[in-house]
């Protein structure tokens, strides 16, 4: 929040940004503009040379190859931050602008949680997220709500889409896809 503040970026564009990026000479010269076009399609890749960003055409075929058939994982496995057993459609909010689209009965899917999900968090029967330990803010939420939540999966919002239905196994930390 306080890098947007004071660079003028959009605080749901800071998520595009790269580490590198993240230094005071560096910040000066991030747009908006670059970030939002980094939305619609982005991949980095980093190694011990540097990291490396595509976006554009570039990205989209990287990306293309993670949504093949070839990539559909059935099972995901994460880790027990509110016991549970439900079922439901996804809901995959990887912006705040996402949340407004969660319904009561779905389950929310997103890399990590906020205080500005409450609304959705509110609605939905589960929440799972690629980030986080026993203490993130979903984990927290979901005790707080007594309900089921599954966290740290690496890759739940890459391998499941809005309306798949999912049982979300809590208690063993497995989110299948039915």
């Amino acid at each position: 929040g306080e890098i947007a503040k004071r660079f003028g970026i959009d605080h749901d564009l800071i998520r595009y940004m790269v580490p590198g990026e993240i230094v005071r000479e560096k910040l000066e010269k991030v747009t908006n503009d670059v970030l939002e076009f980094r939305r619609e399609g982005i991949v980095i890749l980093s190694n011990i040379d540097g990291e490396y960003i595509f976006t554009g055409k570039e990205a989209l075929e990287i990306i293309s190859v993670f949504e093949s058939d070839d990539n559909k994982e059935e099972e995901l496995l994460g880790m027990s931050a509110s016991s549970g057993n439900v079922r439901g459609p996804v809901k995959v909010c990887c912006s705040v602008e996402d949340i407004a689209a969660v319904k009561e009965g779905d389950v929310l899917v997103a890399s990590m949680t906020r205080p500005e999900f409450l609304p959705a968090m509110r609605k939905a029967v589960a929440f799972v997220t690629d980030e986080g330990g026993i203490t993130c803010h979903a984990a927290i939420v979901a005790r707080e709500m007594g309900k089921p939540c599954v966290i740290g999966t690496r890759n739940a919002t890459l391998v499941l889409k809005d309306g798949d239905m999912v049982e979300v196994d809590a208690d063993r930390g497995i989110i299948k896809r039915i």
